[in-house]
């Protein structure tokens, strides 16, 4: 196990930016609630809508400062 995701969390959301595919693999220990996003639909909404992309980015931005903070301890 490299890492945990939690209530919030986010998964993938640089592959769907970079229309690749998503580099890792996730398996859920308890029951979870998940949505899926299709790149096609998800672009234009924020496109449209700069302030939920702003906060999206900054949501993203934070959990990569937690995980990065964890491999410099």
């Amino acid at each position: 196990m490299i890492g945990r995701a939690h209530p919030g969390s986010v998964l993938g959301d640089i592959a769907t930016y970079r229309d690749e595919p998503y580099k890792s693999s996730v398996r859920a220990v308890n029951a979870v609630t998940t949505f899926g996003f299709d790149r096609d639909k998800l672009m234009p909404v924020l496109i449209q809508r700069p302030v939920l992309s702003f906060r999206w980015l900054v949501s993203g931005l934070t959990q990569l400062e937690s995980t990065n903070a964890g491999f410099s301890d």
